[in-house]
């Protein structure tokens, strides 16, 4: 009885898992710009999966360490602030906002915040981004786990 029972418990716990993680989902992002839709500012939507990017690593023979990562930036042109988030290349030779200071911009814009971040969903209007699931997984492996009376 007690061996079906720690069966039991760890299908539950391996379900649990199974559900939550994965593996197969690459990095997630918004992507956005607040110039044609206004609630990328606050609440941004639409979601892209960064594992969609070129492979450069076949361009540069593997030589230089890109990973692909969540981007940030308000960029000020002509007084109007505008908000892009989107996946990009993060490379080990270039840090990311500063390619993002070389984006095709007009000549009077400039890049006045910029953060790129490796964890889904990063590029939220909050710094962190935390799944609700991540947040409820040690309190769902707690009970699995604690001895039925």
């Amino acid at each position: 009885m007690a061996r079906s029972n720690a069966l039991l418990r760890l299908s539950a716990v391996l379900l649990v898992v199974v559900v939550i993680v994965r593996p197969g989902d690459g990095l997630r992002c918004y992507k956005c710009t607040s110039d044609s839709d206004p609630s990328c500012e606050t609440n941004p939507k639409e979601t892209e999966n960064c594992e969609d990017l070129p492979d450069f690593s076949k361009i540069t023979g593997g030589l230089l360490e890109l990973k692909p990562a969540c981007l940030k930036a308000v960029v000020k042109d002509n007084g109007r602030q505008i908000v892009m988030r989107n996946c990009i290349v993060d490379t080990s030779v270039m840090k990311t906002c500063d390619l993002a200071g070389k984006m095709n911009l007009p000549s009077n814009a400039e890049v006045t915040f910029c953060e790129s971040c490796q964890s889904d969903l990063c590029n939220n209007s909050n710094q962190i981004a935390v799944s609700f699931l991540s947040l409820l997984l040690p309190c769902i492996i707690a009970l699995i786990l604690s001895p039925v009376h």
